[in-house]
């Protein structure tokens, strides 16, 4: 199934993408493949050719791993997010990129996006501005690891990782999973998951953890505004 004008332009609303004239837009998607792939699916390593990707549904792992295996997550992708621009401008990073669900997105030619960037001003800019963004989001999230306690890493991981299930937002992730992620171990986890069960900010069974109060849950991560780097 391809991916159609309109559908791509709704998935870039709220990107500096979506601010593209229509027929940036249009030529955008002379250049796509949109292919599904099943959850656990490495879908990129350091070892390839750069590529453009955009996320229609399901949600993506970016992150890096040591030579002992261990592995540190940079950060989530989600339903119309993309990945891979930095490489379109100074090629591949050392990252690996996984499926945590089934997923569907779409990939672009690099290097036919590149050569419309260096004719199209306004499109070169977006992807700068994409780029900005993202590494603002990472700037964050390393803040986050570092500085921040285990609760409130477990609380923004239980944010990113959340999908929505009949209504409600819900991470399939066991307390060892959360535990890998943070850098912690499960007996942390776990008793931190039980603080915020009895606060009445999530509710865990059925191979889920649901999340009842997510604008509490974002108030206890958010930051005061910071100067611009």
């Amino acid at each position: 199934m391809e991916l159609d004008e309109a559908a791509f332009a709704l998935l870039l609303k709220g990107s500096p993408l979506g601010a593209l004239p229509r027929e940036t837009l249009r030529a955008m998607l002379a250049h796509h493949q949109v292919i599904r792939t099943p959850a656990q699916a490495m879908l990129y390593s350091e070892e390839e050719a750069p590529r453009i990707t955009l996320l229609l549904e399901g949600l993506l792992r970016v992150g890096i791993a040591s030579r002992d295996g261990r592995e540190m997550t940079l950060r989530y992708v989600r339903k119309g997010e993309f990945i891979g621009i930095p490489a379109l401008l100074i090629g591949p990073a050392a990252v690996r990129v996984s499926a945590m669900t089934d997923c569907r997105i779409c990939y672009f030619h690099a290097e036919a996006i590149r050569a419309m960037a260096e004719r199209n001003a306004a499109l070169a800019l977006a992807l700068g501005r994409e780029c900005a963004f993202n590494l603002y989001d990472l700037i964050a999230r390393t803040a986050a690891a570092t500085f921040g306690t285990v609760r409130q890493r477990l609380i923004r991981d239980l944010l990113d990782l959340a999908t929505e299930q009949d209504g409600a937002l819900r991470v399939a992730l066991t307390a060892g999973e959360l535990a890998a992620a943070i850098g912690s171990v499960r007996e942390v986890v776990a008793r931190t998951l039980s603080h915020l069960r009895a606060e009445g900010l999530i509710q865990t069974g059925r191979g889920a953890i649901t999340l009842l109060d997510p604008a509490a849950l974002r108030g206890e991560i958010a930051e005061p505004a910071s100067a611009a780097v």
